[in-house]
């Protein structure tokens, strides 16, 4: 089911446009490789974690942050914040679908830091680094050591 959960307050965020927040389990599943919500719990993969951007060709938003379960999404206000903040960063830091490029996710990682503070996003990672671990994911792993370092530069 797709929902619309919420609209970002230009203001709020600095932004030109509002940014909507749109649950489609379907879209996460498919950009994330994952055949099923089960196969999320069945690999003990906490679904906050798997959000994505997506630009818009509304002239009326500015684009769509993509998230698996809203209601889970804002359950917890710092983690909420910092996905929040690390997605509004690839508006400046575009990465293409099934790409990576780890200077765009740590400059991402740092708006997040500087604009809802440490803890949100040093949870985010912590969480990306057990799932790298639970999934058996070594490169996975490996980029989010390399982003918590980035962090603990700044």
């Amino acid at each position: 089911m797709n929902c619309f959960g919420g609209i970002l307050d230009p203001s709020t965020y600095n932004l030109e446009k509002p940014i909507g927040i749109l649950e489609d389990k379907n879209t996460i599943l498919k950009a994330h490789g994952v055949h099923s919500a089960d196969q999320l719990k069945m690999l003990g993969i906490d679904c906050r974690l798997l959000s994505v951007f997506c630009t818009s060709k509304s002239e009326e938003f500015g684009g769509f942050i993509v998230v698996f379960d809203y209601m889970r999404f804002c359950s917890d206000k710092e983690l909420m914040e910092a996905i929040i903040w690390h997605e509004i960063g690839h508006l400046a830091n575009p990465v293409t679908l099934n790409t990576f490029n780890i200077e765009a996710e740590i400059a991402c990682d740092r708006m997040a830091f500087e604009n809802s503070g440490p803890s949100g996003i040093i949870k985010l990672l912590v969480k990306t680094k057990e799932m790298g671990k639970n999934l058996g994911n070594q490169l996975l792993v490996e980029l989010t050591n390399q982003r918590l370092y980035a962090l603990s530069t700044y």
